[in-house]
């Protein structure tokens, strides 16, 4: 019940969205769920955003978020500090957070965005520590 309840939140917050807005984080939230295993995503009302977790053992760590913007998505996370990012995507001057910016569904690369968004899920497990 629970789980649907979260759900509901996020197809709502999706809807609500521009039609291009909207396919942008259509397109991020099949690839978030497709890049980490059982991922649980659900709609953080306070920031009006969709965030992600990735379960070890029986806790649970944030690791992503999809926040909307008038006109594109940013594709956060929460540990972006500790990424290899080596086609410089991430944007951010924060002490942790980055976030690549995504106008059009388009500029989705699958293979680039996957691995950021696998590498976050580990660093996430491994608490902001990167993966050496």
């Amino acid at each position: 019940m629970q789980r649907t309840r979260h759900l509901d939140a996020v197809d709502h917050f999706v809807k609500q969205q521009p039609r291009a807005v909207k396919s942008v984080l259509i397109g991020l939230r099949k690839l978030i769920r497709s890049s980490v295993p059982d991922v649980t995503e659900h709609f953080q009302v306070s920031s009006h955003r969709i965030v992600y977790r990735v379960a070890e053992g029986k806790k649970s760590y944030a690791f992503c978020f999809l926040a909307t913007a008038t006109k594109e998505v940013h594709l956060g996370f929460d540990h972006g500090s500790a990424l290899t990012d080596p086609e410089n995507l991430l944007a951010g001057k924060g002490k942790r957070v980055r976030h690549v910016v995504v106008a059009k569904r388009i500029e989705i690369d699958p293979d680039t965005f996957s691995l950021l968004i696998a590498e976050a899920a580990l660093v996430a497990v491994n608490r902001g520590q990167a993966i050496e």
